[in-house]
């Protein structure tokens, strides 16, 4: 199949990190044309007639300001703030009324606590049941 060939130009502002293409208007995110202006090529002519290729790549590496205590903090509260979080999501589910005979069935929202809490857990409800705050 013959490439086609489109005259089509794109504005790149590399300073904002943006670009006019339909690629970069989609997904927001940095497109081909982002990523040429950031490879530059020089071409260098000895005296002797010989050439001297450089390729350089600008290399910016996104850096974010980590408050780590309170990363710390989370990371050591999480399993007891999933627990209660998902404790009071639980309450909210009714259990259906129970008709016939018989005893009745564990509340639904136990259940579904239940269920939950041993999958975010990876371990039985035994093996969990010693981390358990609430």
């Amino acid at each position: 199949m013959p490439s086609q060939s489109t005259d089509t130009a794109y504005l790149v502002n590399a300073g904002a990190g943006t670009c006019t293409c339909p690629d970069y208007e989609l997904r927001k995110g940095k497109c081909k044309h982002l990523w040429a202006v950031e490879i530059v090529k020089t071409v260098e002519t000895q005296a002797d007639g010989t050439t001297v290729t450089t390729e350089s790549i600008k290399v910016t590496r996104k850096t974010y300001v980590q408050d780590w205590p309170a990363y710390n903090a989370a990371q050591c509260a999480e399993k007891d703030t999933a627990r209660v979080l998902l404790r009071g999501l639980c309450d909210g589910i009714e259990s259906p009324a129970h008709t016939g005979r018989g005893p009745k069935p564990i509340p639904l929202s136990d259940v579904v606590f239940g269920l939950v809490s041993k999958v975010y857990a990876t371990v039985s409800g035994r093996r969990d049941d010693g981390d358990q705050g609430v």
